[in-house]
Parts: C-alpha cells; sequence; structure tokens
C-alpha cells in the first residue's frame, strides 16, 4: 500500500528528527545514508552472532 502525502512528510520530519538527535549526539553530521549503512551493518552482525551463537550450541549438544 503506497503512502499518502501525510504519511510520507511524517516519516520525512521522523528521519530528520532522527538524524538531528544523532548529529547533537555523535558531533557529526548523519544522513539518513548513514542510517541505512548502520541498520545494514547491524543485521549482518546479528546474522553472523546467531550462526555462532548457534554453533556453540550444536556443540554442547553434540559433545
Amino acid at each position: 500500500m503506497a503512502m499518502t502525502k501525510e504519511e510520507a512528510a511524517l516519516w520525512a520530519a521522523g528521519l530528520k528528527l532522527l538524524t538531528d538527535v544523532l548529529a547533537l549526539a555523535t558531533g557529526r553530521r548523519v544522513t539518513v545514508a548513514d542510517l541505512d549503512a548502520a541498520i545494514a551493518d547491524e543485521e549482518v552482525r546479528s546474522k553472523i552472532l546467531e550462526e555462532e551463537r548457534r554453533a556453540a550450541l550444536n556443540e554442547v549438544e553434540t559433545g
């Protein structure tokens, strides 16, 4: 389902607020592209950690 103009405006405002807060917290300009990259990095890191957890659990179970 497509976003309405109002919904798109709210998303844009929310992203602007988030990037402004992050800029204040980090002392550097943060863009939406930075957020996208951070999310992608975190997804990869989470997958790696989950694979490591499963491998460790498998080792314990198989002894």
